[in-house]
C-alpha cells in the first residue's frame, strides 16, 4: 500500500481507533506494507501494518517520539546494518560515507551511529544527522537551517535540499532542518567545515 507521506502523521491515531481490528489485519497478512512516498524530495519509507500501533507520541518531547517510531534503534542486532543501507551504492558513494563517518567521529568520538530501515542516525544527546546513502550519493539530512548549510557550502558544489515545514517537523520536530546531496569527496573542507558547524551546534543547544 503507498500512501503519501503526510498520511504518516496519522498511522498511530488510525491504529489505535481500530484497535484489534487493525492488529488482526497484520496477523492475518504479515507481509503486508505500507509505503510512504515523498514526490517533492523523491524518497520513501517502508513500514510493515504490524508497525503500528505504538506508543502514543503525545504526550512526548519529538526526540523521544522518534526514538520510538517503528524504525527505531535498538539495542537488539538489526539487519539493517551499514552493509544493507551501501549494497546498492557505488564505489564512490561508499567512499563518501566512509569519509563522512570518520568526519563526524573526528570531531567528536563519542558519537553513535545507528543504522535502522531508513537511514543511519547520528545521535550525541539526541539525533542530529540523518544519513541515507543511495545509489549515486549520499543524502545527508542535518538538523540546521538551509541559510546556516549555505553559509557554509559557499562553492555549490555540494547540492542543497529545500525541504517543506511539513518534512522539516517529520525530521526535525520544532529544529529546522534541510539536506546535501554529496556526489563525490571534492571539496570535502566544506563537508567538514559543515559537520564541525553541526555537532558544535548542538553542543551550545
Amino acid at each position: 500500500m503507498a500512501l503519501p507521506i503526510r498520511f504518516k502523521n496519522g498511522m498511530n491515531q488510525r491504529a489505535e481507533h481500530y484497535g484489534e481490528a487493525w492488529k488482526r489485519i497484520g496477523n492475518a497478512f504479515p507481509e503486508l506494507e505500507v509505503w510512504f512516498v515523498d514526490v517533492e524530495n523523491d524518497v520513501y519509507e517502508e513500514h510493515k501494518w504490524k508497525d503500528w500501533p505504538t506508543v502514543s507520541f503525545r504526550s512526548l518531547p519529538f526526540e523521544d517520539a522518534v526514538s520510538l517510531s517503528p524504525d527505531k534503534e535498538t539495542s537488539e542486532p538489526s539487519q539493517y546494518t551499514e552493509e544493507f543501507h551501501l549494497e546498492q551504492c557505488n564505489e564512490e558513494v561508499k567512499a563518501v560515507y566512509t569519509k563522512l563517518k570518520q568526519q563526524f567521529l573526528e570531531v567528536k568520538s563519542s558519537l553513535k551511529l545507528g543504522s535502522t530501515r531508513n537511514y543511519i542516525g547520528v545521535v550525541d544527546r539526541k539525533r542530529i544527522a540523518y544519513i541515507q546513502p543511495k545509489g549515486k550519493k549520499v543524502h545527508l539530512i542535518v538538523l540546521m537551517a538551509e541559510d546556516e548549510v549555505k553559509e557554509v557550502l559557499q562553492l555549490r558544489h555540494h547540492e542543497v535540499v529545500s525541504f517543506s515545514k511539513s518534512r522539516q517537523r517529520t525530521w526535525g520536530g520544532k529544529n529546522p532542518s534541510c539536506a546535501v546531496n554529496i556526489y563525490d569527496t571534492d571539496n570535502w573542507d566544506e563537508i567538514q567545515k559543515l559537520v564541525t558547524r553541526l555537532v558544535e551546534k548542538y553542543q551550545e543547544a
